[in-house]
């Protein structure tokens, strides 16, 4: 039993070491670590490449966690908390990859496909939320908060348990360490903003 725990941990986490942005960005010829806000993610694609870029990087991010974690269930269906476990450790390689220099992503995309594999009703919720607090604040990060605050939430009352509720938080207190630098921007207004409404 705890073998699988291992096994799944350990493939989650390489497998969400492939950094899509990263490598997007070579593809256009375009180091996304070193323009925009430095960070190898959907975010700062969309702000750097364009919203097609960004969007094209967050949906492969989403759809390869969700994969990881739906996989996992079918081959481990008796494993109490495994997708939860491949969930996270999916994100902990978006946002420590050791194939980069454990300089990765700041998980969102990735948190957003492990809600996706584990509970389809909250992503939907999320993927409103998220879009809509973004579409009149401008700022991506307030609906970031947002989720990764609430989903530890959700799934205590879903599960009814304590311990896939502290699984999630290890996620959620990891990617609100590696937003500290956009929380610091916020508080002296030098966030980046989208301002989806002069766009011209």
């Amino acid at each position: 039993m705890y073998w699988s725990y291992l096994l799944c941990a350990v493939l989650g986490y390489l497998l969400c070491n492939i950094n899509v942005a990263v490598l997007l960005g070579k593809w256009k010829g375009v180091d996304i670590r070193a323009v925009g806000t430095n960070n190898p993610g959907a975010s700062n694609v969309f702000l750097s490449l364009g919203p097609a870029m960004g969007v094209l990087v967050g949906a492969l991010d989403i759809l390869k966690t969700a994969a990881a974690v739906v996989i996992v269930k079918l081959v481990f269906p008796d494993v109490l908390y495994i997708g939860y476990v491949t969930g996270v450790a999916c994100i902990l390689g978006n946002l420590f990859p050791c194939f980069h220099g454990f300089r990765g992503g700041k998980g969102f995309a990735t948190f957003v496909g492990m809600t996706l594999g584990m509970h389809w009703q909250f992503f939907l919720g999320l993927v409103i939320v998220v879009a809509l607090i973004t579409l009149f604040s401008g700022y991506i990060v307030f609906g970031t908060l947002l989720s990764i605050t609430a989903y530890p939430v959700y799934v205590f009352f879903m599960d009814g348990a304590w311990i896939p509720m502290m699984i999630i938080a290890v996620a959620s207190l990891a990617m609100l360490y590696r937003h500290r630098e956009n929380f610091k921007r916020l508080r002296e207004m030098k966030e980046m903003k989208l301002d989806l409404f002069h766009r011209k």
